[in-house]
């Protein structure tokens, strides 16, 4: 895994957390579900061991380029070749103290045809928690041991 320099991430948030996605498109840091919350992805900090979330295309010859939808907090990863145009969006909804916190992950192909490689290694509570797996159907929980911190959720839609 190769770890991109700073300048290289965007940032998103709901005002109680904060995620740095890089410009390949992987979340390499993400505290949840507050901002004083154990790390559950940490890659930032150690590539080996800190967990990361990627969504990266497989195209030959790919650019990519990072940019905000226009006055929000909405993160936008497009990939660029001769064959195929791809895109993650990323944000998270504001939420009150009753709702839900989720950090949502749009995947779109713009032209062309293109296969993803899709890769979610938490590493609860700054690696140092184990966890279990649970799937279902177009879905995955991660659980982890240490109680302190919160179960993640993963779904997926076709």
């Amino acid at each position: 895994m190769t770890i991109q320099p700073i300048e290289n991430y965007g940032i998103i948030g709901n005002l109680c957390t904060a995620a740095l996605i890089s410009i390949d498109s992987s979340i390499d840091f993400l505290c949840f579900p507050e901002f004083d919350s154990p790390t559950v992805f940490a890659a930032l900090l150690d590539p080996e061991r800190g967990g990361s979330f990627s969504i990266r295309p497989e195209m030959s010859g790919m650019q990519c380029k990072q940019m905000y939808a226009v006055e929000s907090n909405v993160l936008i990863t497009r990939f660029l070749s001769e064959r195929a145009t791809a895109e993650v969006t990323d944000f998270m909804p504001l939420t009150s103290s009753t709702q839900k916190k989720e950090l949502i992950r749009i995947v779109t192909v713009i032209h062309g045809k293109v296969s993803f490689q899709f890769r979610c290694q938490p590493a609860f509570n700054y690696a140092r928690s184990t966890h279990e797996v649970v799937q279902g159907y177009r879905r995955v929980l991660f659980v982890p041991a240490n109680k302190e911190c919160c179960p993640m959720l993963l779904r997926g839609t076709a």
